[in-house]
């Protein structure tokens, strides 16, 4: 059965990435270059794929990308994290989500006031020149 789910990590050099599947969001599933049908999809894409065990466990095989309206009946565009830090006075803070760090500015909330640490919430992950960040930043 086929499955979508977003590329929440991918290393170039050794060839290897992890997906966050949409029917399993707390468990990534490990792909290898070989596993991909077709290119080898970039970091935050959104692919399908299907479940197989191998010598190391589950891991995703026939990987390739995922057409939009999978895309949109996954849901998996949207992270689930809570937030750990936040500066009222420059307006931005920090999310903690999946064992990573992502900064988001106050003008990513989608509320009147920012949120408290501690508040669980829910984003769009993303990437900037300085690293991992939150857009469109909700109350969970």
């Amino acid at each position: 059965m086929r499955e979508v789910g977003q590329v929440v990590d991918w290393n170039e050099s050794r060839g290897f990435g992890f997906v966050k599947p949409g029917l399993d969001p707390d468990r990534d599933l490990f792909f290898h270059r070989s596993d991909c049908l077709r290119d080898v999809p970039r970091r935050w894409a959104m692919v399908s794929f299907e479940r197989d065990f191998g010598p190391k466990g589950l891991h995703a095989t026939a990987v390739e990308p995922a057409d939009e309206q999978e895309s949109i009946k996954a849901d998996v565009r949207s992270f689930e994290g809570t937030v750990l830090r936040i500066s009222e006075s420059r307006r931005y803070g920090f999310i903690t989500s999946g064992g990573h760090k992502y900064f988001f500015h106050g003008g990513q909330f989608e509320g009147d006031e920012m949120p408290e640490p501690g508040t669980a919430v829910r984003f769009e992950p993303g990437e900037s020149d300085r690293g991992l960040c939150a857009l469109r930043v909700r109350l969970a």
